[in-house]
């Protein structure tokens, strides 16, 4: 066996091999009836709002082909301005999550079963009817944070059940923070604070850096109040049990007790 001949049978060997180990053929499947705006290739910017926590940032999805394939922060929202945290940059995942619920569920004895839209609808349907026809406040919803017109559109199915509006359920809930604002401020909600007015900062337990209220928010005012200016800038006090990524940014830290914050004040 020559030299030439011995590279032609190395090449068809390796050529044999790198086919062998080569990922399945992926197919893309276009949409049957495409929306008028869509052009093939092309990627479109939609104008949304973030829901990852109650801050409602405003975010500008980016679609190609139908699909969902970046967020950013919209520059013109009042809110982020244009920025975005983490956990908004991550949400993306959640609409491609391989763990994600792909079809609605019934408990059976068996353990939770899927079953189609349609047919779920239907049950929901008729089982709501027959414990409205059982007396009133027979019917109950948990739901999350949702908007006014959602939330709207909710309590008047309930009404014609004869039943109370939803319970909304919201993990990082503040509802202390809105009856001291309205004691305070006569207002029964969560207002905007203009944090880079403030000549002095101390907070109690507000890590406005991390999950409080509107983290991307209270980052840009508190950069605004603490940047150097002048030759000075204005101090940022923090009081809490630990010291948590604003307790590390305050010009002084003081560690308390859990549940005492109101204790220092």
């Amino acid at each position: 066996m020559n030299r030439r001949t011995f590279l032609k049978i190395a090449g068809m060997g390796s050529i044999s091999f790198a086919f062998g180990c080569s990922p399945p053929e992926k197919k893309l499947f276009s949409q049957v009836k495409a929306p008028d705006d869509m052009v093939t290739g092309k990627a479109t910017w939609y104008a949304s709002t973030c829901r990852e926590c109650p801050a409602g940032c405003g975010i500008l999805a980016n679609n190609r082909e139908g699909r969902v394939i970046k967020i950013e922060g919209n520059p013109l929202h009042p809110i982020n301005r244009g920025k975005l945290c983490m956990r908004g940059q991550a949400a993306l995942q959640g609409i491609y999550n391989p763990d994600r619920l792909k079809t609605p569920l019934i408990r059976e004895k068996n353990g939770w079963q899927p079953l189609s839209f349609s047919k779920a609808e239907y049950i929901l349907k008729a089982k709501s009817q027959e414990a409205a026809q059982k007396g009133p406040n027979k019917v109950r919803m948990l739901t999350e944070t949702i908007g006014n017109s959602m939330m709207y559109l909710c309590a008047e199915v309930l009404n014609n059940l004869d039943s109370q509006p939803p319970l909304v359920y919201e993990p990082f809930a503040y509802e202390s923070l809105k009856t001291a604002n309205e004691k305070v401020f006569g207002v029964n909600g969560l207002i905007s604070y203009h944090m880079q007015n403030a000549d002095v900062l101390v907070s109690f337990g507000a890590d406005f850096l991390e999950t409080w209220l509107s983290p991307v928010e209270y980052a840009r005012k508190f950069k605004a109040m603490h940047t150097l200016k002048k030759e000075k800038k204005n101090l940022f006090f923090e009081v809490s049990p630990f010291q948590s990524l604003t307790g590390a940014n305050a010009d002084s830290w003081l560690a308390c007790k859990p549940g005492s914050e109101a204790a220092v004040a």
